[in-house]
């Protein structure tokens, strides 16, 4: 029995420093994280690097300060850089508000430098991270973000349509916001800035002008980083419609900006709005000009995007190495545990024959008969498969509360919803989810869908009159529906009559 329990005690040991090396492996990363920026020569030189980070949340603050630093003079690899360590402090210390920011922070990068496909992962991590949040006001500013940067994703690729349905519900969240504040200020006037730029780019001019006023009122002229953006989109207006006086004006405006800002995808924007500005008035040096400054920043953009591209191999090639490293410790281990209990198993094979008895009396068991079986035991087994579907009354009291702060956020606005989808944001099952909209909004999971999604489009048109213009295509896609057929034959199950009739009728009223 010693050599039994000297055995155990190696295996115990064994793995119990597989479970420290793993500890001690996350904390040194952790550490390694903060002292290699600590002592970044480059980041020294920055003003908020002396701040004494005591806790996660200041490290992770520092880390994003310098990030959003060298974003703002185009240095996207170091902000790169420092964006993904604090992704990482964030991931061990599970902070939720983080993940989000920081992973928005992340996609807006990649967007800038047209890496598409890492932009849109990181997109669906800040999503996935956001439904965790439990602080509601850091939440609602984590969706609103979210929302704007998914839109401008939309715009960069070109689908404006697309971007305007998720700016309206930025809008609509937007809304209990206190415009007092300045941070608030800056989200009211983004989510102007970007509607006014989908219509500018859907050849509505008159929407786009009124969204970019609005979205003025709500700046001030210290307010740099939002307001270039505002003065190209009206000297585009007026320059496509042929008002270069008032073009010519917000040129000016941009002037100061074109000279001091570093931000490379925002001067190219000025300089291809300056070009088309100076070409129209028959000034084709100065456009020239513009053009040659046009060509020197895509050229740096291009350098930029190959510098990140090769920093982003390199990363993975690293994490390759890291990931054969730790597979071959945990196949030595497990052969080593096996190993031993196996030795194991044959030392108590042959302990258990050397101390076996040649002869081993027989001992007979008595049955019960059928008729001795507990009568409790017989029917506990008869109605084993006749259980009904029963959940705790505080299950059911979380899911229907959930359900209607889910609404509040129109998640049935999103095309791929399913039944298990919507399980999974609950954190329960289908078959819960099911029971509690069959009992609480009377209907099935499809049928469910379909009165959300028709009664949010009739509210949206009671609100805004000019939807009725809107082209049904239109209307099915801010409705959350595929196709313009599932869109008509859902209509017409919950209101009785097709999207045209119902429209029709509301513009015969309007004109009566």
């Amino acid at each position: 029995m010693k050599h039994k329990t000297l055995l155990l005690l190696c295996c115990s040991l064994t793995l119990a420093n597989l479970g420290y090396g793993q500890r001690h492996q996350a904390s040194h990363e952790y550490h390694m994280i903060y002292d290699e920026l600590a002592t970044d020569k480059k980041a020294g030189n920055l003003p908020y690097t002396n701040m004494a980070a005591k806790g996660s949340d200041e490290e992770i603050n520092k880390l994003m300060l310098k990030a959003h630093q060298l974003f703002g003079v185009s240095d996207y690899a170091g902000s790169l850089k420092a964006s993904l360590q604090a992704e990482k402090i964030a991931n061990l210390t599970g902070l939720p508000e983080w993940k989000t920011n920081i992973s928005i922070f992340i996609a807006a990068t990649f967007r800038v430098l047209g890496l598409h496909e890492q932009a849109f992962h990181y997109m669906e991590s800040a999503e996935n991270a956001c439904d965790f949040i439990k602080d509601p006001e850091k939440k609602q500013f984590a969706k609103i973000n979210l929302l704007q940067e998914q839109a401008l994703f939309k715009v960069g690729n070109k689908a404006y349509r697309q971007a305007i349905p998720l700016i309206d519900s930025a809008r609509i969240i937007s809304m209990s916001l206190d415009k007092e504040k300045s941070n608030a200020r800056l989200v009211l006037a983004r989510n102007e800035q970007i509607l006014g730029t989908c219509f500018l780019e859907n050849n509505d001019p008159r929407r786009a002008i009124m969204h970019f006023r609005h979205g003025l009122t709500f700046l001030k002229p210290e307010n740099t980083v939002i307001l270039p953006f505002i003065y190209r989109g009206l000297a585009e207006v007026y320059l496509r419609q042929g008002m270069l006086d008032s073009c010519g004006h917000y040129i000016k405006l941009l002037e100061p900006y074109v000279a001091k800002t570093e931000r490379i995808h925002l001067k190219e924007q000025l300089y291809q709005t300056s070009i088309n500005y100076y070409k129209a008035i028959d000034n084709l040096t100065v456009a020239n000009d513009y053009y040659e400054l046009k060509l020197s920043v895509l050229n740096k953009q291009n350098i930029l995007g190959q510098e990140v591209s090769s920093h982003l191999i390199k990363e993975l090639n690293m994490e390759l190495i890291n990931a054969r490293k730790y597979k071959l410790l945990f196949w030595w281990i497990v052969s080593i545990c096996g190993i031993s209990l196996v030795s194991l198993f044959i030392y108590q094979y042959r302990y258990k024959r050397i101390q076996k008895p040649r002869y081993i009396p027989v001992v007979k068991k008595e049955v019960p008969k059928p008729d001795e079986v507990p009568l409790q035991l017989v029917r506990e087994i008869a109605s084993a498969n006749d259980t009904e579907f029963n959940i705790a009354l505080e299950t059911e009291s979380r899911l229907v509360k959930e359900l209607a702060d889910l609404e509040q956020e129109y998640f049935f606005l999103d095309k791929d919803i399913s039944l298990n989808k919507l399980a999974i944001r609950l954190s329960t099952n289908q078959k819960y989810v099911s029971f509690i909209i069959k009992k609480y909004r009377n209907m099935d999971f499809n049928h469910y869908l379909q009165y959300k999604k028709v009664q949010y489009l009739i509210d949206r048109i009671a609100e805004d009159s000019s939807l009725l213009e809107y082209k049904l295509a239109y209307l099915a896609e801010m409705a959350g529906f595929s196709s313009h057929s599932k869109f008509t034959i859902a209509f017409k199950s919950v209101m009785g009559k097709t999207p045209s009739q119902y429209i029709d009728t509301l513009k015969s009223r309007q004109q009566a």
